[in-house]
């Protein structure tokens, strides 16, 4: 049987999913293994692209942040330290916070303009990682950042 180029392709596609849904932690173990030993290179090509693409790179990041505020957020909190048990308790403490309206420290509102004092924070244990409330940047930094 012949294929034209574009169903060859697309059989290969196929193919190719398949097996990676058969052989997901082989895969995972491959790229981890990967990306130790080449992570200098893939760090350069990262920063290289990012570059020479821009504008690109800003509408990819817009249109991700429309879409999936929260992982955004899943990502800079877990960065930050933030530890939840699995993905229902990060949508506990996601749902608590896209809610916040008022600081649970000092009731102020928050402001979603360039008032920088008034932005909502994520108050977290700095030693054992577990969300304590959602309170302002005042709050955050000059009530308990002595801490």
């Amino acid at each position: 049987m012949v294929f034209t180029e574009e169903e060859r392709k697309q059989r290969k596609k196929e193919s190719d999913a398949r097996y990676r849904a058969k052989n997901k932690e082989k895969a995972k173990n491959y790229h981890q293994e990967y990306y130790k030993k080449n992570k200098e290179k893939k760090n350069a090509q990262s920063c290289r692209w990012n570059t020479e693409n821009k504008e690109k790179r800003k509408e990819i990041v817009a249109k991700n942040k429309k879409k999936t505020p929260y992982i955004v957020f899943k990502c800079k909190w877990k960065h930050r330290g933030v530890i939840w048990k699995d993905d229902d308790e990060f949508m506990e403490i996601w749902d608590k916070y896209s809610k916040a309206t008022h600081c649970q420290n000092c009731n102020v509102e928050f402001k979603t303009d360039s008032t920088k004092m008034l932005i909502k924070c994520l108050d977290h244990c700095h030693e054992s990682g577990k969300f304590r409330q959602i309170i302002c940047n005042h709050c955050n930094l000059h009530i308990f950042g002595g801490k």
